[in-house]
């Protein structure tokens, strides 16, 4: 979607065994030369009133941690592609 301010977000969600990820990148003009992009990512464990909420016991585990991370961030002019690997 686009923002009122002339942004454009892309947001991603999945979830697996009740945990939900949320990921989102805001590109940011900065000027005439540069650009940037703002990204958030937000990990929870589901309530019992939502859709896709696993309890406890089947998930089989009661709290949950990033532990590492991977991401692919592709530049769609020039095609390239940039890794990132880490800790979480």
């Amino acid at each position: 979607p686009i923002l009122t301010d002339g942004r454009i977000e892309a947001v991603s969600r999945a979830v697996t065994r009740g945990v939900e990820v949320v990921a989102s990148a805001v590109f940011v003009p900065q000027g005439a030369r540069q650009f940037g992009f703002i990204y958030s990512v937000r990990i929870r464990i589901l309530m019992p009133t939502e859709t896709d909420y696993v309890s406890e016991e089947d998930r089989g585990f009661a709290t949950c941690q990033l532990q590492s991370r991977h991401w692919e961030i592709a530049n769609n002019s020039t095609g390239e592609t940039n890794r990132v690997n880490g800790e979480g």
